[in-house]
């Protein structure tokens, strides 16, 4: 019997201490393509964290159809994203008009554009991009 619960004893030790093991490194190391929400265009979860790797500060087109264009960027505030977007349009001839909720509405010669965003996670956000502003 006190064979039987020294064994016990050993064995829930080192099951907690494999475990804790392993939830560090789950998470500390690089966070499992698993754990990101589903992306709101046609690509894989995957595709987009290799695109936005080592890409800080700018902007990376990260999928396209015949509507939209989606981009993507690492950026904690979130503001840096929008203002990459801002000057995008800019250099198109777009001029910035306001922003309401998500969208970001743009106008050139009479024609207004929205651009939607969203926080894909807490360090990436995302752009859909109509088709006649891609670039």
């Amino acid at each position: 019997m006190e064979n039987h619960l020294q064994l016990t004893w050993k064995f829930r030790l080192s099951l907690g201490m494999a475990l804790l093991i392993g939830a560090f490194a789950m998470f500390t190391l690089e966070r499992p393509v698993f754990t990101y929400p589903a992306v709101p265009f046609p690509t894989s979860k995957a595709e987009v964290l290799k695109d936005l790797k080592g890409a800080e500060d700018k902007l990376v087109k990260l999928a396209d159809d015949a509507r939209f264009s989606w981009y993507g960027m690492r950026d904690l505030q979130g503001q840096a994203a929008v203002e990459q977007v801002k000057k995008h349009m800019s250099m198109r001839g777009w001029s910035y008009e306001e922003q309401n909720g998500s969208g970001y509405f743009f106008v050139k010669d009479g024609q207004k554009l929205v651009i939607t965003s969203q926080k894909w996670t807490r360090e990436i956000t995302v752009f859909q991009v109509p088709a006649e502003a891609r670039w």
